[in-house]
């Protein structure tokens, strides 16, 4: 992977790129920085933390205090993401910030990488859709895709099919989202195999249903379910969300 970019004015300069260490806890993937915790969470639009700015790569960035969401919704700060995550942390990384970098993400070696530079993306990758701000993915279950957000402030993905229930149990599933009275709900849940390309092995994921309250919330109309972190913590992965690209990558690479 090339790290050299051009600056301001067209002189080649160093192109900004910062390792950090990549946390899976609890079925979430944190970020650490400057040894804080962020929760890195693709499917919240704004960042909010306990510091004013955060620096990532030699980029700072400005922070709210509180999650901006839906009018009538609760107003979220760090105390709160805290209590309910169980964990300690010093905010959220959102779309905001996850989408000026390309990043590689290797929770098993519990390492990621963030960088200004268009990362090279060759084989192994599929495409991206943004649309009103959200990333998804087309996965396919059997003999149909379906269009899955990708949500990593999930642990868990969730298909709003009945197909689902045609795949083997995977017990009670419990995840979490600031939406949902008390944070924290169950789900009877499936090993559902689902495909991202043609020629990609499918994952066995853990899938349920959402409850339909947050659903409502959270899930457009034309979107069938959620890919949450359990995907992107299976994985050596090149994420490129501005460029629409994700990509498998291998240890050489």
């Amino acid at each position: 992977m090339s790290l050299v970019g051009r600056g301001a004015g067209g002189q080649d300069n160093d192109t900004d790129m910062a390792t950090y260490p990549l946390h899976l806890q609890g079925g979430h993937l944190f970020v650490e920085i400057n040894q804080q915790r962020w929760l890195f969470d693709t499917g919240t639009a704004i960042s909010f933390g306990s510091a004013p700015s955060l620096t990532i790569a030699e980029r700072t960035f400005a922070l709210k205090p509180i999650m901006t969401g839906k009018p009538g919704k609760p107003i979220i700060g760090v105390p709160k993401l805290v209590q309910f995550l169980g964990t300690p942390c010093a905010g959220l990384l959102g779309m905001d910030i996850i989408g000026e970098f390309d990043w590689t993400l290797n929770a098993a070696k519990r390492t990621c990488t963030a960088t200004t530079e268009a990362t090279p993306i060759r084989d192994r990758s599929f495409s991206l859709k943004t649309e009103n701000g959200l990333l998804s993915a087309q996965v396919g279950v059997r003999d149909r895709e379906y269009r899955l957000r990708l949500d990593t402030g999930f642990h868990l993905s969730f298909l709003e099919h009945p197909v689902i229930e045609n795949f083997p149990s995977a017990g009670k599933g419990r995840d979490f989202h600031v939406y949902f009275l008390g944070g924290w709900f169950q789900t009877d849940s499936f090993h559902v195999p689902m495909k991202l390309g043609a020629e990609f092995a499918a994952d066995n994921l853990h899938t349920g249903r959402l409850p339909a309250s947050l659903r409502k919330d959270i899930l457009p109309t034309d979107y069938d379910g959620i890919l949450g972190a359990e995907f992107f913590s299976r994985h050596y992965l090149a994420f490129a969300p501005r460029r629409q690209l994700i990509a498998f990558l291998t240890s050489g690479e």
